[in-house]
């Protein structure tokens, strides 16, 4: 297996995030691929398998809710600058 490795040039990002493997402090592409080897290994050797999918999906559903909590507070700041505006425009008080 380690040889196989060797031959990948790049692991990506998203599968490092999703063992846990931080991809902008995991250094270059043969310690990415070192620390990629060596998780993996890890849970093939313990015969946790099991546990490496249960972290996979759990870290994948976390990264999803990541991005839906972003596009979903993108569209609240719309929505409330839009309600700002309509205020101001439609509420104005005027002095006689």
């Amino acid at each position: 297996m380690e040889k196989k490795l060797n031959f990948v040039n790049n692991i990506p990002n998203s599968f490092l995030a999703r063992i846990d493997i931080n991809p902008n402090t995991a250094g270059d592409v043969n310690s990415k691929r070192g620390i990629y080897f060596e998780i993996i290994s890890r849970f093939i050797l313990n015969k946790s398998g099991h546990l490496l999918n249960r972290l996979i999906s759990v870290n994948k559903s976390r990264i999803l809710l990541e991005d839906q909590k972003a596009a979903y507070s993108d569209i609240m700041r719309k929505y409330n600058k839009s309600i700002k505006e309509y205020y101001d425009k439609y509420n104005k008080i005027s002095i006689k």
